[in-house]
């Protein structure tokens, strides 16, 4: 029950958008909706001054995690940690 994951979807072929899309649809149809919370963001990372990529990601983890508020709030910081100096 305290197990979590994320997941970032490959952009090596530019399908990263698609993948989400995908492992989305495998969610919302699985049998684990019930037990097993999936929160989305998408990240905007900033590759340098003129670039930025995207970055598909959704987190997993139990619904009945003691650390449920916890784990949420670290999964909300990963886009500040990424585009810190």
């Amino acid at each position: 029950m305290e197990n979590s994951l994320v997941y970032v979807c490959s952009d090596d072929d530019e399908k990263a958008k698609q993948r989400h899309k995908i492992f989305d649809r495998w969610h919302r149809n699985s049998e684990y909706k019930q037990v097993v919370l999936k929160i989305d963001n998408i990240i905007d990372v900033r590759i340098d001054d003129l670039n930025i990529q995207k970055l598909y990601t959704s987190f997993m983890f139990h619904r009945s995690n003691p650390n449920y508020n916890k784990l949420i709030e670290i999964y909300n910081q990963i886009k500040d940690t990424l585009n810190s100096k």
